[in-house]
């Protein structure tokens, strides 16, 4: 009994850090979503170009450097601050 009782508490921790994992990976995929929003959003102001244009632009600036996207957002967001 003592068995399936330690194997019951086992999978419930397991799950619990599945649980875990998951809502730090949700948190940080909105995380970067919002960061490249606003990365679009100081591409369009300050190059005067509309939405769409600024997220090529951003999309062409990631690739060209070989940064992952959320990455170069973040930096087109603190050098605008």
């Amino acid at each position: 009994m003592a068995d399936l009782t330690a194997l019951a508490v086992s999978a419930d921790t397991d799950g619990e850090e599945r649980l875990s994992a998951e809502a730090r990976r949700r948190r940080r995929v909105l995380d970067d979503s919002a960061v490249i929003d606003q990365a679009i959003g100081v591409l369009a102001e300050l190059r005067g170009v509309d939405i769409a244009t600024a997220t090529a632009m951003l999309v062409v600036e990631a690739r060209r450097t070989l940064v992952p996207l959320s990455e170069r957002a973040r930096a087109i967001v603190a050098s605008a601050v």
